[in-house]
């Protein structure tokens, strides 16, 4: 009964304890906002690449390139490289495609075969380098390539 009689009487407190709480869920509510549109427009490449060690593959280098952003994406142009020699696609590689949100590509490159008995397992990330390049403008790069018998 005296906390009622209390804020009866202290009415500005009570005010601003309540403009405290709306601009506290204010400031929230803003922050929320500012990381869902950051989130919508995340624009992102997740880049895997496959060796193939077998000497019946013609095409021993697979790449799979997955759209994990929230926007479409066009690919620029992709470059595989191996010790800054540039390595030509294969005929069926497209490289100006649009991708959208989760849809996913397969290259296909063939490295020739004195490249690959040089090869050892622990320099394939050194030597090999796969950049991509999107239609923002920005460069996505593998990280790793795994090799495959």
């Amino acid at each position: 009964m005296e906390f009622i009689n209390w804020c009866n009487q202290n009415q500005g407190f009570l005010s601003f304890i309540l403009s405290c709480c709306t601009i506290i869920i204010s400031i929230i509510a803003i922050v929320i906002s500012v990381l869902n549109t950051i989130l919508q427009n995340k624009k992102k490449f997740s880049i895997y690449a496959m060796f193939l060690l077998d000497e019946n593959e013609k095409e021993n280098l697979r790449i799979h390139i997955v759209n994990c952003g929230y926007k479409v994406l066009g690919i620029e142009s992709i470059s595989v490289m191996y010790k800054k020699m540039h390595i030509s696609p294969s005929k069926n590689n497209d490289n100006n495609k649009t991708l959208m949100p989760t849809e996913s590509m397969n290259l296909h490159y063939s490295v020739d075969r004195r490249y690959m008995e040089q090869i050892e397992y622990k320099e394939l990330n050194r030597d090999f380098n796969i950049n991509i390049i999107d239609t923002y403008g920005k460069k996505h790069k593998c990280k790793r390539i795994y090799p495959a018998i």
